[in-house]
């Protein structure tokens, strides 16, 4: 008679044993790789808006976009108030041509400027107010250097290329909160000191871009402290680092446009206001 070969219980338990291993060791490997896949895909997106902002600037003699938030929101000063058709995303809008761009897969709010209301910062029709239509109807995850983009950097006016200290060194878009800016950081004496690199203001965060998944409530309770105004920036501790990076949008980091035109990964811990202003230490 012959023998019937089979799987006795103790080889199939053997082999499942190996399987579920594999999986194990495979499964996070897979989810690594869609999330690198991700992160290029938005990267890819930063690089079509950094191209879009190298084409307005080119056109509008060598100036960034410039929107006077204290004039223009809802409730402005200036007789331009509740305007934001020079804001940044709306200004480069003509050469992007495209709302998808303006966000990321990994974004985790996908609210609409409709539905913010531009962040809050408008009333009625936002796109009477100057955001294109399809702008209108999309998320935007992307924030831009308010320093540079709100004339900070040049006393509340527009800023030139050319006023630009060090162009590679200073970040003009960014993967960030809700916010589409990096908030208000325009006196020279909170400015890093480019030739110490000891000053302990080459440590402090910029908190919305680094971490530009946590969402925005108001600065008071935006990831567990008063992050991006000037008097409130600070080197967190290491039990606050740990609660902030799980807030980064890609593996600890965040995408970053210059103002030279380039794009690139960085670590939220390396995403200083150094970046506001080009100052890293020489």
């Amino acid at each position: 008679m012959q023998r019937r070969n089979a799987f006795t219980l103790i080889e199939l338990l053997v082999v499942i044993a190996i399987i579920a291993i594999l999986a194990a060791i495979l499964f996070p490997v897979f989810a690594q790789a869609r999330e690198k896949a991700r992160a290029i895909s938005c990267l890819s997106n930063m690089n079509q808006l950094g191209l879009s902002m190298q084409m307005y600037v080119q056109d509008y003699d060598e100036t960034f976009p410039y929107w006077n938030w204290g004039n223009s929101w809802q409730y402005g000063s200036g007789p331009g108030k509740n305007n934001v058709t020079s804001f940044w995303s709306n200004a480069i809008y003509p050469y992007v041509k495209s709302a998808g761009v303006y966000n990321c897969p990994d974004n985790n709010d996908q609210s609409t400027l409709a539905q913010t209301n531009f962040f809050g910062w408008l009333s009625g029709n936002i796109v009477n107010d100057g955001v294109p239509q399809a702008l209108a109807n999309a998320p935007l995850g992307i924030i831009g250097n308010q320093t540079v983009l709100e004339g900070d950097w040049s006393g509340f006016a527009p800023v030139t290329d050319a006023a630009l200290t060090v162009p590679a060194q200073t970040f003009i878009l960014a993967d960030g909160t809700p916010t589409a800016e990096s908030g208000y950081f325009g006196q020279s004496q909170f400015e890093p000191d480019p030739t110490n690199p000891n000053d302990p203001k080459h440590k402090v965060i910029i908190a919305r871009v680094a971490w530009a998944n946590c969402f925005y409530n108001g600065d008071q309770t935006m990831c567990g402290g008063n992050q991006d105004d000037i008097g409130n920036f600070g080197p967190y501790t290491a039990a606050q680092l740990a609660q902030f990076n799980t807030q980064a949008r890609h593996s600890g980091g965040e995408n970053i446009d210059y103002a030279d035109g380039h794009s690139k990964w960085s670590r939220d811990t390396q995403i200083t206001v150094d970046l506001l202003w080009g100052t890293q230490a020489n």
